[in-house]
This record gives C-alpha cells, structure tokens and sequence, in this order.
C-alpha cells in the first residue's frame, strides 16, 4: 500500500503543478526516442500493468526500418514498459506535459535482457560490487536555423565562440538555461561553436543512468524551445558539408571512498593503477564502442581527420585528434577534474548503450590488469 500512496503522492503533486498529461519514451536500438502518451489519470493504471509496446522496436533501425532475429522482431510477442517515477519530470517547454523514461519488461514481469537503460543500471551495478563509482557528463554539438522560403537560415552567423555570435543567440540559450534548471538538468557551459548555425552545451556531472536520462530530455527540451521561437533544431552528424556535430560523453572512475581514480596515482599523468586499467579497457574495445556511437553513414562522413572528431585509434593528453581524450585539469583541482573524453561519438549513438559499454570495458580492463 506504501507504493500505491505513493504512486498517488507523486500524481497529486504533478496536478497541483499544473500537469495533465505525460509523455513516456523509450530509446529503441536505432537510437530514436519512441513515446506513448496519456493522461495523468491514468499513470497509476500503467505503473501498475505497464504499457505494450512491439518487441519490434527490439530491432528497429534508425531509419524507421525493422530487422527481426531468431529470437526479437516481427509481430509476435508484447513487451511491458514500466515508467520509472524516480525520473519523471514536469516540462517546461510545454508545463501541461510530463516526461518519463522507461524501463522494459515481458509479459511475466521480467526484465528484458535487451532493454538498454537496464543493462545500463546492471553495469552501475557491476561497478558498485566491485567498489567503484561512475561520473559522466554528455556535450552536445548541434544546429540551428530558421526555415525561409524552402532556404534554412542558421541561427548564428560565427565567428565561431564569438560575443557576435553571443548576442544572437543568448535569447534561445537564457530560455534554454531556464527550461532546463526547471526540469532538474544541471548545465555546465554553454556557446556557440565554431560553424554558423552550430551550438554546443556541457551539461553537469552526475551518475550514468542521470546521465543518459538528461541525454534524451535535453534534446527534446531543445526541439521544444526551437519549435516555440521558430527556430529547427538537427542533432545529425553532418547538417551540411563540413559541418560535423558530435557527443562527447566524458567519464572518471572512483573508489568506495569517492577518490578520483584518473588523479593522484603513480602512473603516467598521475594516473593510479585502476584508473589506468580502466582506460585500457575502454581502449580495447574502441572499434566496438564506435560502433554504438557512431551508427549511420553519416557518422563516417563526420569521424575523418583534422576536424577534430576523434577520428583515430588512441588515447591523448588534451589531444583532441584521438578518440579518447584525456583531461587532466589544471594543478591543484585534479581530483575533481580529471576525467577522459570519448570524443567519436555523435548524437546518433545510443544514450545509454555507449555509457554502459564504456563501463563494461573499463571494468573488463581491471579485470584483466
């Protein structure tokens, strides 16, 4: 009854809010947010049956086709998605709506093996046995501009990281600055970039699966707050030629007593034993993690070298060419800053497979030495 109640505390608080609706999405193996949607009366009903959706979505790529295997895809079969009430959130794009991400269950009240936001939970999990601790933080490059006559005009006209550019834009990045402080989302710098048209934002530091969950909702917060000022808003990996935009996910490890693994160590760049096990896990399996970050054509167009994309093999001290870019932070605040950037990625790439599998990696490194 202690969940019921407060189930029901949580649905009386998003009506006196001013919610009416909510919004619950999926990331499905093509790295598209689905959703299903429903009055907030009835959030209760499904949080306790859940919601049906097609295993289908199990195999769907990103271009809206479905593959199936032996054992998912096609018609048959339902799975049940669970909303997880401990990262709802009111919008504030759109205040009459709530979002929910949720996690993946069959008709038994299983959880599904190839639900990604769970096999993210499980590899915390696997971390947390071992006495370690996540902290990541994603980077969003995009772009954005107006529809004119069949023409987009970009928002922002460069130089790149200029006042001029700075003065353009700061009416969209103060609203988004305020939608996203409202939706619980920490931001820790924010600009415009260096192609016209093109932004980027550093959101704050926290726990992986907080991190894949802030993935989804700032994207969507963005494709909101554009719709309203009429601005359009691509996250792809080439908008035009030349242009690339990239997902940066940055990550550092930590003990049982929250010490920063990546600093104070005896290894090159003050490194400690694990840390350095841990970034050779995740150096291992590059080719494999690029191909969860890096899943459509497009991607390739942008992984190429000198435009700073990360496109080769290896790790570097503030080396923005490689794939795996290590950030030391300045002398005296390392323990809190230095962690390693997974540059190759692109906004494609699976929110929360790519974390899960830098933590599968990285462990697998420890394991082996």
């Amino acid at each position: 009854m202690s969940e019921v109640n407060e189930i029901r505390q949580q649905v009386e608080a998003l009506r006196e809010a001013g919610v009416n609706y909510v919004c619950a999405s999926m990331i499905d193996s093509g790295s598209i947010n689905r959703v299903k949607c429903f009055r907030l009366d009835e959030l209760e009903h499904i949080m306790r049956v859940g919601s049906g959706f097609g295993y289908c979505w199990q195999t769907a790529l990103s271009n809206d086709h479905i593959v199936s295997t032996d054992g998912l895809g096609g018609p048959v079969g339902d799975m049940r998605m669970f909303p997880d009430l401990d990262a709802i959130v009111q919008l504030a794009a759109t205040p009459e709506w709530a979002w929910v991400p949720v996690d993946e269950y069959d008709q038994e009240g299983a959880p599904l093996p190839t639900c990604p936001r769970q096999f993210l939970k499980r590899m915390v999990g696997s971390a947390e046995k071992l006495g370690y601790g996540l902290r990541m933080a994603y980077e969003f490059e995009w772009f954005m501009g107006k529809m004119d006559g069949g023409q987009v005009t970009p928002i922002h006209g460069g130089p790149g990281y200029s006042a001029n550019a700075w003065a353009v834009v700061e009416g969209f990045f103060r609203s988004l600055f305020e939608a996203l402080a409202a939706q619980g989302v920490k931001v820790s710098q924010l600009h415009p970039e260096y192609s016209v048209g093109q932004m980027e934002v550093a959101l704050g530091v926290t726990d992986p699966v907080t991190v894949a969950d802030w993935h989804v909702l700032f994207r969507h917060t963005v494709r909101s707050l554009g719709e309203q000022l009429g601005y359009k808003a691509s996250f792809s990996p080439i908008t035009s030629p030349g242009l690339g935009n990239g997902c940066h996910l940055h990550f550092s490890l930590q003990n049982s007593a929250r010490e920063n693994l990546f600093s104070g160590g005896d290894r090159m760049l003050e490194l400690t034993a694990e840390g350095e096990a841990f970034i050779a896990g995740v150096l291992a399996e590059l080719g494999a993690l690029v191909a969860l970050a890096c899943p459509t054509v497009l991607s390739y167009e942008r992984l190429k070298p000198e435009r700073w994309a990360g496109a080769f093999h290896g790790w570097g001290h503030e080396n923005r060419e490689v794939a795996l870019r290590f950030i030391q932070g300045i002398v005296g605040q390392r323990s809190l800053t230095a962690n390693m950037e997974f540059k190759a990625g692109d906004c494609a790439g699976h929110p929360y497979l790519v974390p899960g599998a830098i933590i599968a990696a990285g462990l697998n490194g420890i394991e082996r030495g």
